[in-house]
């Protein structure tokens, strides 16, 4: 396999077979995504700003996670061990890092009254 057709394959792969993207609108992993929030990140970290609490999950996504940093100068985060460790929910937090300058002020709503009703 050529590596244009490796590159084709991992694209069909990453659509949801009508050629749309299944990666969050804005938040595609991409090298200088990772490396222009890593300092935050770790600014976060080290002040204590992210608390994960009793969340067992996390921590281990976390301790699952290590940071590399190329001859660029590139920051990327990556599996400790590529086949067993599992690092979704801390790039699904990576991502949420990226975006959140785009997302609004979290403003609390009244419950609608959807017309449901329970009976005891």
């Amino acid at each position: 396999m050529t590596g244009s057709q490796a590159r084709k394959k991992r694209n069909a792969e990453r659509t949801d077979g009508h050629g749309k993207s299944l990666h969050a609108k804005g938040a595609k992993r991409r090298n200088g995504n990772e490396a222009g929030i890593a300092q935050s990140l770790k600014k976060a970290f080290n002040a204590d700003a992210i608390i994960w609490g009793e969340n067992s999950l996390m921590r281990w996504y976390v301790g699952n996670t290590k940071q590399v940093v190329d001859k660029k100068g590139n920051v990327t985060f990556e599996k400790i061990e590529p086949k067993s460790r599992k690092t979704d929910g801390f790039m699904a937090f990576v991502a949420a890092f990226i975006v959140s300058d785009r997302l609004e002020p979290y403003q609390q709503q009244r419950p609608r009254n959807l017309g449901v009703y329970t009976y005891g």
